[in-house]
């Protein structure tokens, strides 16, 4: 149930048509989109473009790898990263619409061939053993409740020596109050924040040591505060309501985004 509560979060009527609509809108003929021009709507993390370019260039990834982009989305990060590193990037996702999306998307920009997405459930992949070079998570974990199957397929499916980064929102303290709306859950139903000491504490009896780590409290309060001031309340009230959540939990030091990148050993 869980599982559909997550899905149902993130669906909407016709996202694909809805980017194309809103580029034309803004003057951009669909024959001349580009990923710069995607990045608006496709990269729905907090600092989006900014923090997918931060985040990438701690990735020691290599042209012609194969890495694991668990909790794709849209597709964003997964398209910056194939096309900055020239590997070969597999997005995977629990919502059908955004794997539709995602590819359509990747096709509409001509990175198809280096980036690929398909529905798959990140706690119970069907990748074999060692299947890939390196790989990384934005703002996924925080959706699902078994952390140690989580994190279990992440080392199965990785090569020794990969690197695998993560940047999600972690709480503070364990029993930190969360409130809701958020962006990636209506209700603690869908909601599975852990620690970032817990997180440690997964990662290392799964294999993994830490290169480094990163807090990016200020980032995001600046971020958010810049998508604050260009929404309309009156037009998108849960969406404002989620900003607004989010801004005062991180202000309140109840949660906070924060990055780690880990090399399989």
């Amino acid at each position: 149930m869980s599982t559909q509560k997550i899905i149902e979060h993130y669906e909407r009527e016709d996202l694909y048509g809805d980017i194309l609509l809103e580029l034309d809108r803004a003057g951009v003929a669909k024959d001349q989109i580009t990923m710069s021009d995607l990045s608006k709507y496709d990269e729905m993390h907090i600092g989006r473009h900014e923090a997918t370019q931060r985040f990438a260039s701690k990735l020691d990834f290599a042209k012609g790898q194969k890495i694991i982009d668990i909790g794709a989305g849209l597709g964003g990060p997964a398209r910056y990263i194939a096309n900055k590193f020239q590997c070969h990037v597999t997005g995977i996702d629990l919502t059908p619409q955004h794997v539709e999306t995602a590819n359509k998307l990747s096709q509409l920009v001509s990175i198809a061939a280096l980036s690929h997405f398909q529905i798959e459930n990140a706690c119970d992949l069907s990748f074999e053993d060692e299947s890939f070079d390196g790989g990384y998570t934005i703002h996924t974990g925080m959706n699902i409740k078994d952390k140690g199957a989580l994190y279990r397929e992440i080392a199965r499916i990785l090569k020794p020596g990969s690197i695998f980064g993560i940047y999600e929102v972690f709480l503070t303290q364990p029993d930190s109050k969360v409130i809701y709306p958020l962006p990636w859950s209506s209700s603690s139903d869908t909601s599975h924040l852990i620690t970032i000491e817990a997180l440690k504490t997964y990662m290392s009896d799964n294999n993994f040591e830490i290169v480094q780590e990163e807090d990016h409290k200020s980032s995001a309060l600046n971020a958010l505060a810049a998508l604050t001031s260009k929404i309309d309340p009156d037009k998108k009230p849960e969406f404002s309501k989620k900003i607004a959540n989010l801004t005062e939990l991180i202000l309140k030091d109840r949660c906070k985004p924060y990055e780690i990148i880990y090399r399989k050993l």
